[in-house]
């Protein structure tokens, strides 16, 4: 049986996912984040952008694209919602560390890669819908 993973609560304010460094065009790319060792996931702005961290390059972690304009009351839905939880559990459950050699290298069984594409969809879906996110200038207030 899957153990479900929890997701940290994102804290409630405007934008929450939302960074923009001055002289920057773009914000920080934002993820959602999961320790499969732990089974916890959390949303979080990548302010190492453009580098990757070696947890992520060796596959230890996972994350996926988050829009950073998404509203914090979508957050909330998403951080309870059953299916992207059970998802993330398979995600978890189908994750394995070993040593290669060189590195501490984190893979994915056949299962976990199909949760893991559906978690991309579901966020890739929640991020192209306009009704889910805050206007392109209500961020920069």
């Amino acid at each position: 049986m899957t153990e479900k993973v929890r997701i940290v609560k994102t804290a409630r304010q405007k934008c929450p996912l939302y960074k923009r460094y001055p002289g920057q065009l773009s914000p920080q790319p934002a993820h959602l984040v999961l320790d499969p060792e732990e089974k916890e996931a959390v949303f979080e702005v990548d302010t190492a952008h453009p580098s990757t961290p070696a947890r992520f390059w060796h596959g230890r972690m996972i994350r996926w694209p988050v829009n950073p304009r998404v509203k914090w009351s979508v957050l909330h839905k998403l951080e309870e919602n059953e299916k992207l939880l059970n998802l993330l559990g398979v995600v978890a459950d189908g994750h394995t560390v070993t040593w290669d050699g060189s590195n501490h290298v984190g893979r994915l069984n056949e299962t976990a890669m199909e949760a893991a594409e559906e978690v991309e969809r579901i966020l890739w879906e929640v991020g192209e819908n306009e009704r889910n996110l805050y206007g392109l200038t209500e961020c920069e207030r």
